[in-house]
């Protein structure tokens, strides 16, 4: 492990002898790594398509997270990356998700009148492509 960046031990261990199995936290083990993060929204009717972008210019395929809530009623979810209605959701269809090298791209569709989508984001410098 390198000597420099961040490090956390755990407790009963000095952080600049603790090995790496002693630590709780190193910047320098494999951790998702946010490089962007944000929230957008998109309002409209019962059964209206929407779509909406965020441009990230990483070129490459990054590794995402995206939460949602709806004016309707919903809790925060997690959306996983394709599209599906739920019966009783009081909401928006589950969005689809995808993403390349330069954005990512939220899509769905409307399940209430009047209705407003929250999308929160993460994209992460870890790639899904090597």
């Amino acid at each position: 492990m390198a000597d420099y960046g961040l490090k956390i031990s755990k407790s009963g261990y000095d952080v600049k002898t603790a090995t790496p199995v002693q630590l709780i936290f190193s910047s320098a083990f494999n951790t998702f790594k946010i490089v962007l993060s944000g929230s957008t929204s998109v309002s409209g009717d019962a059964y209206d398509s929407f779509s909406t972008e965020v441009t990230h210019d990483l070129n490459y395929v990054p590794l995402w997270l995206v939460f949602y809530k709806s004016s309707a009623g919903t809790y925060y979810k997690w959306a996983h990356g394709y599209g599906d209605f739920l019966p009783g959701d009081n909401g928006c269809s589950y969005p689809t998700i995808r993403v390349d090298t330069s954005e990512l791209y939220i899509s769905g569709m409307f399940y209430e009148d009047d209705e407003t989508v929250y999308f929160y984001y993460n994209i992460f410098a870890n790639q899904i492509e090597t």
